[in-house]
């Protein structure tokens, strides 16, 4: 609080948010002023913005490029303003950010091909993985914030892979139930505890059943 002085005599004034109230009291008179003067003592200023978000926040491993895991929000103390969003880490170039939504970057087709580490979102390697991103406001000077966001994979049923034979030859006029080889193959859902093969017959093989 400030004082006036006028004559010797204390005038006394308050400043409210709105503005700067003065009373001014002598022997004869009594007056109230109100001075507006608020955008002087307590001008607005840009603040940052805060609580980045994912709509959501989880994605099937193995999936192909371009897939859209969620929308990035933000909020802001400043109501008005508009907010750009830019991908500073994007898990070794897993995902990217378009258009305010977070899509998968990486095309699955060597994945579904090969399988292991050729699949870049592979739930058995990595249950998730985590991205930044940094939020930008239209506001003078312009203000940011930056948050790690956590990308969940969801793991699926994957194939199996490298069937392979022991043998390949048998010898002629074998007789009935000689084992030639035996199928093997693997899985990497390790949950699973068996696998089952079929024999699939393109030619007349009577010879094998």
């Amino acid at each position: 609080m400030r004082a006036i002085y006028f004559g010797g005599l204390v005038k006394y004034f308050v400043i409210p948010h709105a503005g700067m109230v003065v009373r001014s009291f002598s022997l004869f008179i009594l007056s109230l002023i109100l001075i507006d003067i608020y955008s002087t003592i307590h001008p607005d200023i840009n603040e940052p913005p805060y609580n980045i978000q994912i709509s959501n926040s989880a994605v099937e491993e193995n999936s192909d490029q371009d897939v859209v895991i969620g929308n990035i929000t933000c909020q802001d103390p400043d109501e008005a303003q508009s907010h750009s969003f830019v991908l500073i880490d994007g898990a070794f170039g897993r995902y990217k950010l378009v258009n305010g939504q977070i899509k998968t970057s990486i095309s699955n087709t060597a994945c579904l091909s090969h399988g292991g580490d050729f699949c870049e979102l592979n739930y058995e390697k990595h249950s998730y993985h985590v991205v930044r991103v940094r939020s930008t406001d239209n506001g003078v000077p312009p203000q940011s914030v930056e948050a790690d966001l956590t990308i969940h994979i969801i793991d699926i049923n994957d194939r199996p892979r490298d069937l392979k034979l022991t043998n390949h030859f048998v010898k002629e006029n074998a007789t009935v139930n000689t084992l030639i080889g035996k199928f093997s193959a693997s899985d990497e859902d390790t949950r699973q505890v068996s696998l089952r093969y079929f024999m699939l017959f393109f030619r007349i093989a009577s010879e094998f059943l």
